[in-house]
């Protein structure tokens, strides 16, 4: 048999990596990174969690008319699609997500998680009953947070943007913060709305005092960077966007996994509040 004859199966070339530059970044994490304050540094940042014209348009029509039918609901969001597609110049189809979104005002998403040395972070479920309730208090007292999506800018440890970096070092990322730092917002959007402006279209400074417990002090920083470029402010949306759906920082489990993890007896069996009799056990053998 020639070589001309021979069968040759071709082999995958990128089946697997090395550990050269050229293989880096072929592998991944699926762990997403968190906004976290650093000890001593002053961050510039902005606010850019959303809710889009649809939401808001249908959520101010069911606090008029909570009676209003799917088909009703429906119509109220392609008005707005409608109206939103006319000012911009497009047909509905050709509108992208970051089309609908309102910059007018920053969002926050509530959460409530507890904490087990050794366990971590789960998220406190809603609609416990008394008996479920009896089971979370072992892990911890709950906390609350408010989670947002935030832009931060490269800067010197002073807050100071980096120019140079600025075009491709920014970062989009999730922040879990605490209920005192949204009433801090609250306020400084009371103010800057009742200027004609709102806390959405300004950046801000974080300054941070402790790392471990994220102790960060909150002052305005002038005019979002982000929104004075259209390509800039398109790819900080759409970076933004991605991550809305993903807003959860705590692992969510049930009341039976957490009865399972802390050691308790499950609520299906292993202990009943009905006393069983020998007699009882008698007659069940009686059937073996």
């Amino acid at each position: 048999m020639s070589d001309e004859d021979l069968e040759i199966e071709l082999p995958d070339v990128n089946e697997d990596i090395g550990l050269g530059d050229e293989d880096k970044g072929r592998i991944q994490s699926n762990k997403m990174d968190w906004y976290k304050g650093e000890k001593g540094r002053i961050d510039r940042i902005a606010l850019v969690y959303f809710n889009n014209y649809e939401t808001i348009q249908l959520r101010n029509a069911l606090k008029e008319k909570p009676e209003l039918t799917q088909d009703q609901q429906r119509a109220i969001i392609k008005k707005v699609r409608a109206s939103i597609a006319g000012k911009l110049g497009k047909s509905v189809d050709q509108l992208e997500p970051v089309d609908l979104l309102d910059l007018r005002e920053a969002r926050f998403k509530p959460a409530s998680a507890v904490y087990k040395e050794g366990l971590g972070y789960f998220a406190y479920p809603k609609g416990l009953t008394a008996a479920e309730e009896k089971v979370w208090a072992k892990v911890g007292d709950r906390k609350d947070y408010a989670i947002t999506v935030v832009l931060w800018y490269p800067t010197d440890r002073e807050g100071d943007v980096d120019r140079e970096r600025l075009s491709k070092h920014w970062r989009v990322l999730p922040w879990r913060t605490t209920p005192e730092m949204y009433n801090t917002f609250k306020r400084m959007n009371k103010g800057l709305v009742a200027d004609g402006s709102s806390i959405s279209q300004v950046d801000l400074n974080l300054s941070c005092a402790d790392t471990n417990f994220q102790k960060n002090t909150v002052t305005q920083a002038g005019s979002a960077i982000y929104l004075k470029n259209d390509n800039f402010k398109k790819m900080v949306l759409e970076k933004a966007y991605a991550l809305y759906a993903k807003l959860t920082p705590f692992r969510v489990i049930t009341t039976d996994e957490l009865r399972e993890k802390l050691g308790m007896p499950g609520s299906g069996g292993g202990s009943s509040n009905v006393d069983i009799t020998d007699e009882d056990f008698t007659g069940v053998l009686g059937n073996v």
